[in-house]
């Protein structure tokens, strides 16, 4: 019962939630990671 309602929570969160800005959301966070493992990886060879 308890995942059943959880499940149910999830599915409501993405239906009022406007699916473009949540897919940005996690593109920006995978190119601000890159950014970052990209500088220090600079940082470390100069």
């Amino acid at each position: 019962m308890a995942s059943n309602q959880k499940n149910l929570l999830v599915s409501k969160q993405t239906r009022t939630r406007p699916f473009g800005s949540d897919s940005e959301r996690k593109l920006a966070l995978i190119q601000f990671f890159y950014l970052i493992s990209f500088e220090v990886k600079h940082s470390k060879l100069f």
